[in-house]
């Protein structure tokens, strides 16, 4: 099986709801616009997200990493993105939802606090 073909299999295995953490202003910016679009996306072709159950250790990073910085959750209907969303991650490491494009504002279905 190849690694694509093992993506897709899994992606079917995971939850619709995906998650992006991302700082409370830029998600300001985003309702303004009609999208949200992180660093990642020009720099790597992609924005970052995780299912809910991998949020743990990728909050508590963002947050040993950016302190006073205000956090948010993304909770995105990944069936609402007009982007496509490809699960990846390295050889023996848990597979990722990475959005290629934009996050329409109108696929993010709640919006959490960052508790510290």
């Amino acid at each position: 099986m190849n690694p694509e073909q093992h993506s897709i299999h899994e992606a079917e295995k995971n939850p619709k709801i995906i998650i992006h953490i991302c700082p409370r202003e830029d998600l300001e910016a985003a309702l303004r616009s009609g999208q949200y679009q992180a660093n990642s996306l020009t720099n790597q072709g992609f924005i970052h997200c995780s299912t809910p159950e991998q949020i743990g250790p990728i909050r508590d990073f963002l947050l040993k990493q950016n302190p006073g910085i205000e956090f948010v959750t993304l909770e995105i209907d990944s069936s609402r993105l007009h982007a496509k969303v490809k699960y990846a991650g390295a050889t023996g490491e848990s597979l990722y939802p990475h959005v290629y494009g934009p996050i329409n504002t109108e696929a993010v279905v709640a919006v959490r606090a960052v508790e510290k």
